[in-house]
């Protein structure tokens, strides 16, 4: 049964936090009712443009964190951000701007919770080691790099099971074109690196674009796009690839490499608990507002190919952002775009399907309601609940133009894909309101999704950050 839809306009940019009632006192919520919702605004000289693109939980759910980015008129640079679960309180703020900006492109959180790791591009690419009790920096290691290369960045970053080592991945160019990837393992106590690999060759380069851990936690398994000659694994020309490297040394476990179509831009990857299957995401692209979505499953122990499907219209702007498994390993969810009229119209589009086949399950699109049928609606991330009954959905709908759009949370069934609930919220200002993260806590209890706010001029937008009841 569809429920109403909750629209919340926000009056200003200051902190709206909701707390509880002791559990005695207190009266149940809907699911999809905001506990609490908290902005940050960087404050500046003129205009500032602020908003969240990562979150994770601590262990014990008691804390949520948030990476963003925090700009004004004379700087540009980051956030990091701790709130108290319940309350939203705003616990800690780490900020650092430069007049060239510093960019951190990836957040990451040990096991135990002591420490996050910010991947951050600034005249070279660092890592940075946090104390989440604090908010203190601990550590900052510089990854050293061949002389000649240029234009370095990190586009993975994972602690490792056992919290010895951070793991990151990213890429940097050397001249005449020539593009490599690499990995390396970073000590957590030190920063100091234990391990480091180039990846791929001139004639066959690995472009990295994400990460994350095998099922078991033994291997770093690499997103990455490639072209040109054989890498010693098959393929040629624009094709995506997958690899696995040992945790432990950086050692290469296999290199797997698909061909869908044309040219191909994964997004993101998920790897089922047992290892068994990998599914990537992304869009096949014809030209910039010509793309559809694709879904490709490989096996797990080896990268060879086991299904390929597509979404959406080769005529429209289709994709897919974001995929999750659920914890028993039998669904992949993924999230985007799905183009619905001629006027590039657009819905947000989840599927469900099976990992180690292909077979979708359901399919399911949201339209937001204005103006009908021309709205540009999408998801950009998701994550599936503890007890893997539900999926969350973070995006944006209800946008016409660029400066259009609400902060959007949408709620399904994991069995059927019908959908539970709806959340968006609608700031003040002229910038979209977008949720670009999300996730639970650890319990289930709580939705939690981070984004920006539009704001009124000078000001841009402000990091956004909201918990919702889930069921």
């Amino acid at each position: 049964m569809r429920t109403p839809r909750l629209v919340l306009a926000l009056a200003s940019a200051s902190l709206i936090a909701l707390t509880s009632l002791p559990a005695s006192a207190a009266t149940p919520l809907a699911p999809g009712s905001a506990l609490w919702t908290s902005t940050f605004d960087h404050a500046g000289p003129g205009w500032s443009a602020d908003g969240g693109y990562e979150m994770q939980s601590s262990p014990d759910g008691a804390t949520a964190y948030v990476l963003g980015w925090a700009d004004n008129e004379e700087a540009y640079g980051f956030v990091v951000l701790a709130y108290d679960q319940l309350t939203g309180a705003e616990l800690w703020s780490h900020v650092e701007t430069t007049d060239d900006g510093v960019y951190a492109s990836t957040l990451a959180l040990s096991p135990d919770g002591s420490t996050l790791y910010v991947g951050l591009e600034d005249d070279g690419i660092f890592v940075l080691a946090i104390d989440t009790s604090t908010g203190d920096e601990v550590w900052r290691q510089l990854l050293v790099l061949p002389e000649e290369s240029r234009w370095p960045s990190i586009n993975g970053l994972v602690s490792a099971p056992d919290g010895e080592s951070v793991l990151v991945a990213g890429n940097y160019e050397l001249p005449h074109n020539d593009g490599r990837g690499f990995a390396a393992s970073l000590a957590t106590d030190t920063g100091e690196t234990d391990w480091f690999r180039n990846l791929g060759t001139k004639r066959r380069p690995l472009w990295i674009l994400g990460a994350i851990l095998s099922g078991d936690g033994t291997g770093l398994m690499l997103q990455a796009a490639t072209w040109g000659g054989d890498l010693g694994d098959g393929g040629t020309g624009e094709d995506i690839a997958v690899t696995t490297l040992s945790v432990s040394d950086g050692a290469r476990i296999w290199t797997g490499i698909a061909r869908v179509n044309g040219h191909q831009e994964p997004e993101a990857l998920a790897v089922s608990p047992d290892g068994s299957a990998v599914v990537v995401v992304g869009q096949e692209y014809y030209s910039y507002t010509r793309t559809k979505g694709f879904a490709l499953g490989m096996s797990g122990t080896d990268g060879s190919v086991l299904w390929s499907r597509w979404f959406g219209k080769a005529s429209g702007r289709d994709f897919l952002r974001a995929v999750a498994i659920t914890p028993d390993g039998a669904t992949a969810v993924m999230t985007g775009q799905a183009t619905t009229t001629a006027d590039r119209g657009a819905d947000v589009l989840t599927v469900a399907l099976d990992p180690a086949d292909g077979v979708v399950a359901w399919k399911n699109t949201y339209d937001g309601s204005y103006p009908a049928n021309n709205n540009e609606d999408r998801g950009l991330d998701l994550a599936i609940a503890p007890d893997g009954n539900s999926v969350f959905v973070a995006g944006r709908v209800n946008g016409d133009t660029y400066s259009a759009g609400n902060f959007s949370v949408l709620a399904y069934a994991m069995s059927d894909g019908g959908q539970d609930w709806e959340y968006e919220a609608d700031g003040t200002g002229l910038w979209p309101d977008v949720a670009y993260a999300i996730t639970t806590s650890p319990d289930g209890s709580r939705v939690l999704a981070t984004g920006r706010f539009g704001q009124e001029l000078p000001n841009g937008s402000d990091v956004a950050t909201v918990a919702l009841e889930a069921t």
